[in-house]
């Protein structure tokens, strides 16, 4: 005060009365500046959208021929999409982050026996919605690693599901297996915070299974790795 604003007295300010938190600091150094009071308030939200690669397997088990350990595991690389926002209860530290993204899986899909000749191939579309929570284990000013979990929920369109067979034979059907079009998974997240703009990630989504037949099940595991541009103007 006396460096600043030597004309300044305590009583001005009434500094005896001055407590040690934002709102009464931040009244002294304003009328030191001789400005009015403002706090500085940082957004808690933040939107965001990235692109990034998964590695889809889907696995026949129970009472079919596509489910013992001579099944041949195709895992499909695919394209993936995301969209999502955050929200940050504290968004000046950021220790916890409450998220909730979108992302559109396109994969093509086979698995076969050869020793049984036969093959279930189909392409499938997915947007998976998942709410997480996301906990910042090293945080500093240009990097920030996290991780975190949360469940998915998938909604789902297979198409050109085709099983082939060979008796002698090529034999090529339209699959009897059904796909459920909603589904669940827990996934877990790890990656980092690159400065305030990029974001790069891993995910894994657990098994979930996508028929309700007692006899055979087929589930999908993923994982999915990304790059997001954060729209972040702290």
């Amino acid at each position: 005060m006396q460096k600043y604003k030597k004309d300044l007295t305590l009583k001005d300010v009434k500094l005896e009365w001055v407590g040690y938190n934002a709102d009464d600091l931040i009244k002294v150094v304003s009328k030191i500046n001789n400005q009015t009071a403002v706090e500085y308030k940082a957004k808690d939200t933040r939107f965001f959208t990235g692109v990034g690669l998964s590695m889809n397997s889907f696995k026949y088990k129970g009472s079919h021929a596509l489910a013992n350990n001579s099944d041949e595991l195709k895992t499909s690389y695919s394209p993936i999409i995301r969209i999502g926002v955050d929200y940050m209860p504290k968004p000046l530290i950021a220790k916890i982050i409450y998220r909730i993204d979108a992302t559109l899986f396109m994969s093509k899909n086979t698995i076969s026996n050869k020793s049984a000749d036969i093959k279930h191939s189909f392409e499938e579309l997915t947007v998976a919605i998942a709410p997480q929570v996301i906990y910042t284990i090293y945080n500093s000013n240009m990097f920030k690693f996290y991780a975190g979990a949360g469940v998915s929920a998938n909604i789902s369109n297979y198409s050109n599901s085709i099983m082939s067979s060979w008796d002698g034979k090529l034999r090529i059907r339209k699959s009897d297996i059904d796909f459920n079009t909603f589904s669940f998974s827990p996934k877990i997240n790890i990656g980092f915070f690159m400065g305030k703009k990029i974001e790069f990630s891993g995910s894994y989504y657990l098994n979930s299974s996508l028929t309700d037949y007692q006899t055979v099940k087929v589930t999908v595991s993923r994982f999915a790795f990304g790059v997001n541009y954060l729209f972040d103007k702290h």
